[in-house]
């Protein structure tokens, strides 16, 4: 009996001790929720219990459902061998955990956040498919949770690395628009990367390894709803060079569509203090935000009544580098507001690289009169490129207000590229006043910058504001380089309003010797035919004071323009060397005095005016002029090889000049060769007796006209008096040298006028 007994207990202790040892034993394999564990935050328990000593999988069964008892923490990690998995299992609804109720909001007095489920210095961890919501008994912005998923800082040496959060739905409440705390600007957050410790999320850490980054995590094909703001991700913002302590590589939405996130219905909290963000990031170094689909409101959310942004860098460290690519944003914002609207936008970036190609701008309504940014750069990074985004259905709503749909106002240190970009934009106001710029590149200072193959597409509305096609006015360091090329107007430009100026291409760059080329672009199907308003075509100012650029001016196009204001064709001022050459002006007519071909050169710096064509010009009011070329000031000029056939003006009550085909005024050493003017017609002439000029001399000194051909039509005029010069000077210029020039004068004087 005794012994019995005795080997009973012995037979329950060996027995107590193998489940104490099994209880304990490092988890390996694969588990169940329900079944292995009642509860994912039950097997979170166990893993933070045990650990791991080979890869684990939790498979939590379809539908499945969780009312969380307070925040999900995660202290366990993987290695890139054993690995921890926690992934929805068989088909059917992702499994989903409730938040808790009754959370508490965090502020500068207090040290923790409320979320769902958080990763406190985890490894290797991938979340698949497990859905995240808010607790409907939680209907104030203090019982709201602060976020769905988290990656917090254990220590200073343990970041959250290599992490996958995937496949999940993450639906919070956007009545959360508060700052939390220090670190923590966005309301709530559907996945939050944050510098901090979890009990203590107002004290950012200074991380002394690299280990202590938050690092390498992905974030794929989830989709967050119903916050104030998708992602927020902020590091340590004050890594040394060269930076291995800083948050590094951290990727929101992968490589391609299929692993891009969805961020829909954000924003839109009842009289919002905060802006609101489809995805904000500081401090992160070589990030990558990629093929996500960011939407405020989808027909079921709110338009958010302060600042809007769908992308959000705000570098917040020096050397930040990154991607924001192949992004579909969409966003309206509410009215009666006055706050801005940012769909891109790179901020508070000191060096480094940034990179915003292909993203897709659609749909988009700016309902504030406050500014509008489609891409916005004012970081003062080393490069910056915008390329290959294109703009679909891009409105404003308001009567007054600004808008720029790619503008840098950054210090750029070396280069600055924006090119192919596709852009479409319009007014949907009775009436309008904005101001409106297409492309604003200023502020930089560079080595190289690059405006090249843009389109605007199809614009037609009755604004009256100004508007600037292409503003370039960055600063260059010597022997610098620089590309407005190939752009264009695609479907027309159609302005309808009474008034308004227009700048195609308005060039200011900062002193330099820098080598400027404007070239290829085609300014043509502007009009603006009720307009008074000014046009501008290639309005190349420059700097005014030495040292100049060289400038070169070639093959650029500006045809079948309609306007009734004052023009500019093309406008060369303050330059070194420089070719205003090989440019067409075809089949125009304007109302206003036109300056087709307008040159004002500095001291003796080198300007060749070559083989340009003005051509089927016509000018239809009653009071004003057409001057083809007008020449003003310079040495060593050049004027060779160009064609104005068929210039053409209406006016009636002039009583001086009509047309000039070439005009020049106090210009020195300037050589006239090889030219063609042609057909010069002022059909409807008032009291002039000589409306008619082929080249008129005002004064200078030194100038060689040699083999240029002069033709005025044979033409008549219903006006008083009539008559035409082929070539006229006045007497005080000295050293006119004229050899073997063609003048034809082919029309019969009429009044007093002379020929």
């Amino acid at each position: 009996m005794v012994f019995r007994t005795t080997c009973k207990q012995l037979t329950i202790t060996v027995g107590l001790l193998i489940a104490s040892f099994a209880a304990k034993a490092q988890m390996n394999g694969t588990y169940t929720v329900p079944g292995s564990f009642p509860s994912i935050s039950a097997a979170v328990t166990a893993l933070n219990t045990q650990g791991v000593n080979g890869p684990v999988t939790i498979n939590v069964n379809a539908g499945y459902t969780e009312t969380a008892a307070g925040t999900i923490i995660l202290n366990a990690t993987g290695t890139a061998t054993n690995t921890i998995t926690i992934q929805k299992s068989g088909v059917g609804a992702n499994p989903k955990i409730t938040a808790m109720p009754n959370g508490i909001q965090l502020t500068t007095s207090t040290a923790g956040l409320d979320g769902i489920f958080a990763l406190n210095g985890s490894d290797y961890v991938t979340i698949d498919g497990i859905d995240l919501a808010e607790n409907s008994a939680n209907t104030t912005p203090t019982t709201c949770m602060e976020y769905g998923y988290g990656l917090f800082k254990a220590s200073s040496t343990d970041g959250c690395q290599y992490n996958t959060i995937k496949n999940s739905v993450i639906t919070l409440n956007r009545i959360n628009n508060n700052i939390a705390g220090n670190l923590m600007f966005a309301g709530n957050v559907g996945i939050l990367v944050i510098n901090a410790q979890i009990g203590s999320a107002n004290t950012a850490l200074t991380i002394t390894s690299p280990s202590g980054s938050n690092s390498y995590n992905k974030f794929y094909s989830n989709t967050i709803q119903n916050v104030n703001s998708g992602f927020y991700a902020i590091g340590f913002g004050n890594a040394p060079v060269p930076f291995t302590n800083a948050d590094l590589g951290n990727d929101f939405g992968g490589t391609s569509a299929a692993t891009g996130n969805q961020i829909l219905n954000f924003g839109g909290a009842t009289a919002a203090s905060q802006p609101a963000n489809g995805i904000q990031i500081g401090a992160q170094y070589n990030f990558n935000i990629a093929y996500n689909t960011i939407n405020n409101n989808t027909g079921t959310g709110v338009n958010h009544a302060n600042v809007l942004r769908g992308i959000y860098v705000n570098g917040s460290g020096a050397s930040v580098s990154g991607t924001i690519r192949n992004n579909s944003i969409s966003l309206v914002n509410a009215t009666g507001i006055a706050s801005t609207m940012e769909i891109i936008r790179t901020s508070a970036i000191t060096g480094g690289t940034i990179n915003v190609l292909n993203n897709t701008l659609l749909n988009c309504t700016h309902n504030s009169t406050g500014i509008f940014y489609g891409i916005w750069n004012d970081g003062t990074e080393a490069n910056v490129s915008i390329k290959n985004n294109t703009f679909t259905n891009v409105v404003s709503s308001v009567v007054t207000n600004t808008n720029y749909l790619i503008s840098n106002t950054g210090l750029v240190t070396n280069a600055l590229s924006i090119d192919n970009n596709s852009l479409s934009f319009n007014f949907t106001a009775a009436t309008s006043t904005a101001t409106l710029y297409w492309i604003n590149a200023g502020t930089a200072n560079l080595n190289y910058g690059s405006y090249s193959g843009n389109t605007i597409n199809n614009f037609i509305s009755n604004n009256t504001g100004t508007h600037y096609l292409f503003l370039i006015n960055p600063a260059y360091y010597a022997n610098a380089t620089e590309k407005i090329n190939n752009n264009a107007l695609v479907g027309g430009y159609q302005r309808t309003g009474t008034t308004g100026t227009t700048y195609g291409i308005y060039h200011y760059p900062g002193g330099s010797t820098a080598t400027d080329s404007i070239s290829g672009n085609l300014l043509d199907g502007y009009k603006a035919i009720n307009s008074t308003g000014s046009f501008y075509g290639v309005y190349d100012f420059g700097f005014s004071t030495a040292p100049y650029a060289n400038k070169y001016i070639v093959n650029n196009s500006i045809s079948n323009l309609r306007t009734n204001g004052l023009i500019y064709g093309f406008y060369n001022y303050y330059h070194n060397q420089s070719v205003l050459g090989y440019n067409t002006m075809l089949n125009d007519t304007v109302g206003g005095t036109a300056y087709c071909f307008y040159s004002s050169s500095t001291g003796t710096n080198i300007l060749d005016i070559r083989n340009n064509t003005l051509k089927n010009f016509v000018q239809n009011s009653t009071t004003s002029q057409i001057i083809g070329l007008y020449q003003l000031g310079g040495t060593k000029i050049r004027v060779f090889n160009n064609n104005f056939d068929n210039l053409t003006t209406y006016n009636t009550t002039n009583a001086g000049v009509s047309i000039y085909g070439f005009y020049f005024s106090t210009s020195t050493s300037t050589e006239i060769f090889n030219n063609q003017i042609s057909n010069l017609k002022a059909l409807t002439n008032g009291s002039s007796i000589t409306p008619l000029y082929g080249m008129y001399f005002a004064g200078g000194t030194s100038y060689k006209v040699f083999h240029n051909t002069i033709y005025i039509a044979n033409t008549t005029s219903s006006g008083t008096n009539f008559g035409a010069t082929g070539l006229y000077y006045v007497n005080t210029i000295s050293g006119l040298d004229l050899r073997n020039n063609i003048i034809n004068v082919d029309i019969a004087p009429k009044g007093t006028g002379i020929v």
